[in-house]
């Protein structure tokens, strides 16, 4: 419409560091003005590359560290229902001794031995995968931090670097 009522050169675009650029599209529609400054593209690819390899290493540690805490939440709930299913078997005990049902009395004994070994046995793996993820946190949580930190800041360098490219293919644009 601009250029039909012959304003179109009355028209600006400004383009800042502040404004949200992405960084690939950037990289794909413009690398032809990127490479005009020398080193600069190159600069560019390998910051591209570093942060591919940085958020590469967080999203593997943040899957395992996921892992770790899905093994802790299957192991909680299996010892849980052991636990339930134990109480269930007491009760149903104590409900035939109130009863006076002799006949029952006594005959779940051996299935209580059981179900009280193996919630004791549930609960240590419980424990056992408690303390794998608690330690996998202490030696992972810093990495996993330090990581983030640099992300960001190779972020906003690529970032930097792609809106003076955009500016400079604006400007061409406009002239």
């Amino acid at each position: 419409r601009l250029l039909m009522d012959g304003q179109y050169g009355n028209v600006s675009f400004i383009c800042t560091q502040t404004d949200d650029c992405e960084a690939t599209e950037t990289m794909r529609d413009h690398q032809d003005v990127a490479t005009q400054k020398p080193g600069r593209w190159e600069k560019m690819t390998d910051l591209s590359d570093r942060l591919a390899t940085i958020d590469k290493e967080l999203t593997d540690l943040r899957q395992e560290e996921e892992d770790l805490n899905l093994e802790y939440d299957e192991s909680k709930q299996v010892a849980d229902d052991a636990q339930k299913q134990l109480d269930e078997a007491r009760n149903d005990e104590e409900d035939a001794s109130l009863d006076g049902d002799d006949t029952s009395v006594g005959s779940g004994i051996g299935s209580i031995a059981n179900t009280e070994a193996m919630v004791k046995s549930y609960k240590e793996s419980t424990r056992e995968a408690l303390q794998h993820l608690t330690s996998w946190k202490e030696a992972n949580n810093e990495k996993m931090d330090n990581l983030q930190s640099l992300s960001r800041k190779v972020q906003l360098r690529l970032k930097s670097s792609c809106a003076e490219v955009r500016n400079e293919y604006s400007k061409k644009c406009l002239q």
